[in-house]
């Protein structure tokens, strides 16, 4: 097959989103949002843009210049580590990064870990050693992350430059994130401190402070203060007895009894233990286990048996830590208690005790629940005497104190939760929306607003002027209105009061943003004749706020008006030309399928009189027939996905789709991602579609409405094309239920042939069948995995990863199974005559200047590797490593000791992509934002030989190779086994319609065809 370095899999698809997150904001005057990773030039700038602090022209302000010198070499082992990543090469790299992030580490530290393999190879050039071998690059890199935390703080010595800003990823926090260690070393010489007094005394500002308690060892106790638990828990043992389930499973779950540990993980979610013991047990990974939250191997604490009812207690020590010195590591010492700790009344008492002086009250004066944690943490601080000897298991003294467990937090029974769950919904929505701190409060401001002021508050309760003018104020930032919106979606009433008092209160300021604000709130309560009045209110109020004409438009569009919808969609500035020109067609175009009477039904499928709707409305075209309003219909979904559905699965699955690098909405469009198929796989098989019937559907044309009921009990199927009438349609058979409908499409039509094998939805338009959400050829290997996975009811992101199995870059290897590599090497020889003698006696000669060892492999005669003379030169080549190291082994025996003038072992894949790249500079510069990547044209001679010779023999191994598109049958069992035979027939003609580069290679069908002994069609 044909080698296109354009097509990844999904593996190194995500691993480039991971790699490169979505740029924001600016570097140097160039907006990275338009940059393009995929471009080395591009890639350096966003590795530059990432660390500010270190770039090339700052840095060299240093005055003896060895910061800048630094800074250099830092971002250079960046940028050769992000290339590495990028390209996929060598795969072990990409396959240790993915290993890393399963391990939970952060993204900048396995960069860092990649980056002192990389400067070890860099090292030992630089010192005229043997370079590391593939084998030892595999063995340092199988060595991490131990290696690189063994080193500690050397690391950063060793790579003087490289390692400077990086975690050394043995420590509980970042040591180099001072404010976090000096936060530390504070709250071990004072004590708890309150925000203001932290802050005072660090010198830093409120929400840098407020940031660090993001860090799982910085806990707040009592009157609001953050102390340290390191500080607090240092010496003290937590217990823990084993349940049924944990005996059975050797595991030990963390959550509420051993919330403490969480404290004295490091960064990659390992806890550390101190002797006795052994460096395989010294770290124990915290695992997420479904339905048991984050657990602990008993094997990896070094606990060999524990039947149920065991007793183990941990002992925490921090010693040097909770100084914050970075002198040492915080430990566990893990055991089996001989005499288990029981719960005493003295116990449940101080733990009442803690939790009075710990939780805040609402203002009601309810005590709200508080975190575990925060518990155990307050007792050893109110209660060091029993927290000297080892405290009873804490799940055990939460039950006897009469405490229950909800959503992660503690509190006593009978506690109203529901103040804590609206605090809690609003932290949910203020993190998926990525709101920051303040942005966060503000929510929480509003919502205290809305309970203090909804329906039956009295006057004294309500905001001042000043207030309400300040709260009316951020309701008009899009960002908080939209999350207002999300929080109070269940209940709106109080909501929508809340906003209409503001509006009383504000007069005609802010007036306009009020009743967007509501329409959001009504809508997303489902709402949508409320929503729609408020819009109405707003653009009246203010017929420039962008906001409400965009919604107006989405509204008009889903009641049918096109035109309506796309004059608003221009005066709200929509930048989607797309859509802007799809309502003008459907407007343009819109024409009754017969005149109807004043008392018929109205033709838009309202379900009233044609007086009472449509006819009253002037200006209004009757609507298209229902078969002409497909792409409207299907136009209406992805509209409904984007403001109000899970817009970023669809983002995230047409970025895995396309196999690009993400970008934010409108770079995706301008990028022409499959955004069609990601929309389709969200809205049915993840069925995303059932919310947009239940919000939407009430102001759809009852036939529309009806239609896409419709299509929600279908979805994408894998079907075999039939008849194709070309610019006219197909038929398609699910292979799934056997079902066959005629498709009426026009593009297509043209492309397929009978036969092919498509990823598709045909939904029915009234009349006969269209296909909305894209159509995706598939191979025969992928038919069988596809089915399956439909047939278990995957979802969306299973679904897409199969789809894009067929675009990985074939792993090639020759007819002995060895990997393709382009080996050759030159050497200097004295005597050309003596030489070619001796390449007589072990070599077969193919003219004067050319030998080549032979091999016979399955009655053909295939050329291993070859040998030329040219003056005093003699050339060694092969397709494989191990190809090349027989024939220079044989060389040497016949001819005595080379000397090396050069010798190159290059991929294939990596030839191939080097060929572009020289394309690609040899067109100059990329223009800014326009699309990348070069049109592939004829192969490098070197690539295009070896893939000829390559494929020549693949194509006579192949026939003998179980295959398991035929179901674990070899080719030539298939064309003797009748119930095989078409499937082969199928794969063979996949072969044929697969697109080749011009001057690429692929499989020669027809030799196929004639080695198996089968017609040619």
């Amino acid at each position: 097959m044909a080698d296109d370095s354009d097509l990844v899999d999904a593996a190194l698809a995500a691993r480039r989103l991971w790699l490169f997150e979505v740029p924001r904001g600016s570097w140097r005057g160039i907006d990275l949002d338009v940059l393009d990773a995929s471009d080395p030039a591009d890639r350096e700038m966003l590795v530059r843009a990432e660390h500010p602090e270190l770039d090339a022209e700052d840095a060299d302000d240093g005055e003896d210049g060895e910061d800048g010198a630094g800074s250099m070499v830092h971002l250079a082992l960046h940028d050769v580590v992000a290339t590495r990543l990028w390209d996929g090469e060598p795969p072990e790299m990409g396959a240790t990064a993915d290993r890393l992030r399963a391990l939970g580490y952060e993204r900048h530290d396995i960069l860092h870990m990649l980056g002192s393999v990389t400067l070890e190879e860099i090292r030992r050039v630089a010192a005229g050693e043997e370079p590391v071998s593939d084998a030892e690059r595999a063995s340092l890199l199988e060595a991490l992350p131990e290696s690189w935390e063994a080193m500690g703080p050397a690391a950063d010595d060793d790579a003087d430059d490289w390692d400077d800003d990086a975690d050394d990823g043995a420590d509980d926090w970042d040591e180099d994130d001072e404010l976090l260690v000096d936060a530390h070393r504070l709250l071990a010489e004072r004590g708890p401190l309150s925000l203001d007094a932290l802050a005072e005394a660090l010198g830093a500002d409120e929400e840098e402070v407020e940031a660090l308690a993001a860090d799982p060892a910085l806990v707040f106790v009592g009157g609001g203060c953050l102390a340290s638990a390191y500080v607090l828990a240092d010496g003290v043992t937590i217990s823990h007895r084993l349940s049924s389930w944990e005996a059975g499973e050797r595991l030990v779950e963390v959550f509420p009894g051993l919330s403490l540990l969480e404290a004295f993980t490091c960064g990659d979610g390992h806890l550390h233990f101190a002797e006795p013991h052994t460096a395989a047990t010294a770290a124990a990974e915290l695992r997420e286990v479904a339905g048991h939250g984050r657990c602990l191997s008993l094997d990896d604490i070094g606990v060999p048996s524990a039947p149920e009812g065991t007793v183990i207690g941990f002992t925490l020590d921090a010693a040097g830590v909770a100084a914050g010195n970075g002198d040492g590591l915080a430990t566990v010492a893990a055991r089996v208690l001989e005499a288990a700790p029981t719960v005493t009344e003295i116990h449940v008492a101080r733990l009442r005790a803690s939790f009075e002086g710990l939780a805040s009250c609402d203002d009601q004066g309810h005590r709200m629940p508080v975190a575990p944690i925060q518990l155990l943490c307050q007792l050893v601080l109110d209660a060091p005497a029993l927290a000297a000897e080892p405290l009873p298991p804490f799940d055990e003294l939460l039950d006897a104190a009469g405490f229950e467990v909800r959503h992660g937090h503690t509190a006593p029974a009978g506690t109203d939760w529901a103040v804590f769950e609206r605090a809690r919904a609003l932290a949910t929505v203020a993190s998926r929306r990525g709101l920051g701190i303040a942005e966060a409060r503000v929510l929480t401001v509003l919502a205290e607003g809305v309970v203090r002021a909804g329906p039956g508050a009295d006057q004294e309760s309500r905001p001042d002027k000043e207030s309400s003018h300040a709260l009316a104020h951020v309701l008009c930032d899009s960002e908080i209105a939209e999350a207002f919106a999300e929080v109070h979606a269940h209940d709106p009433a109080p909501a929508r009061a809340f906003l209409r008092m503001l509006r009383q209160a504000e007069g005609r300021r802010h007036e306009a943003g009020l009743w967007w604000c509501e329409s959001l709130v009504a809508g997303r309560a489902g709402d949508v004749d409320a929503a729609e009045a408020c819009l109405r209110a707003a653009v009246a109020s203010d017929p420039e706020l962008e906001p409400a004409l965009a919604d107006a438009a989405w509204y008009a569009s889903d009641r049918g008006d096109a035109a309506a919808a796309a004059r608003l969609l221009e005066r709200a500035g929509d930048e989607d030309e797309g859509r802007i020109a799809l309502l003008r067609r459907v407007a343009a175009s819109g024409a009754p399928a017969r005149q109807a009477g004043r008392n018929d039904p109205c033709p838009c499928g309202s379900g009233r009189k044609y007086k009472q709707c449509c006819l009253s409305r002037p200006g209004l075209a009757p609507p298209l027939p229902l078969e002409s309003r497909v792409r409207w219909i299907w136009e209406k979904m992805r509209w409904w996905l984007e403001r109000f559905g899970p817009v970023e699965d669809m983002l995230g699955l047409a970025v895995l789709l396309e196999g690009t690098l993400g970008a934010h909405r409108s770079a995706l469009r301008a990028a022409s991602l499959n955004l069609d198929l990601a929309a389709s796989l969200v809205l049915f098989a993840d069925g995303a579609v059932a919310g947009f019937i239940a919000e939407r559907g009430p102001l759809l044309p009852v036939d529309e409405a009806n239609l896409a009921a419709q299509w929600s009990l279908g979805g994408p199927s894998v079907h075999e094309v039939g008849q194709v009438r070309p610019g006219s349609g197909f038929s398609l058979r699910d292979l799934r239920t056997g079902d066959e409908v005629e498709v009426h499409e026009r593009a297509g039509s043209r492309s397929l042939h009978d036969g092919d094998l498509v990823f598709a939805h045909p939904v029915f338009d009234g009349t006969g069948y269209q296909i909305v959400g894209g159509l995706v050829l598939v191979t025969l290997s992928q038919r069988g995995p596809l089915m399956a996975l439909l047939d278990e009811g995957a979802g969306a992101w299973a679904l897409a990863d199969e789809l894009v199995r067929a675009r990985r870059m074939p792993t090639l290897v020759n007819a002995e199974g060895e990997p393709t590599v382009l080996c050759q090497g030159t050497y200097r020889i004295t005597d050309a005559a003596s030489a070619a003698a001796g390449l007589d006696a072990s070599l077969e000669r193919h003219g004067d200047d050319h030998w080549a060892e032979m091999v016979e492999h399955d009655g053909q005669r295939v050329v291993r590797a070859t040998a030329t003379i040219e003056g005093g030169t003699l050339t060694l080549s092969a397709n494989s490593e191990v190809r090349f190291a027989r024939i220079k082994q044989t060389v040497t025996e016949a001819l005595g000791t080379l000397e090396a003038i050069e010798e190159t072992h290059e991929p294939v894949a990596d030839a191939w992509r080097r060929h572009l790249g020289d394309r690609a500079r040899a067109t100059g510069p990329r223009a800014t934002g326009a699309p990348t990547g070069v049109e592939p044209s004829a192969l490098p001679p070197e690539v295009a030989a070896a893939m000829t010779q390559l494929l020549r023999e693949r194509e006579v191994a192949w026939l003998d190779e179980p295959v398991p598109a035929l179901g674990g049958l070899t080719p030539r069992e298939a064309a003797d086994d009748p119930t095989r035979r078409e499937d082969l027939f199928a794969l063979l003609h996949e072969y044929e319609r697969t697109v080749v580069p011009e001057g690429a290679v692929s499989y020669d069908v027809s030799r196929l065809r004639q080695l198996l002994g089968l017609a040619t069609p």
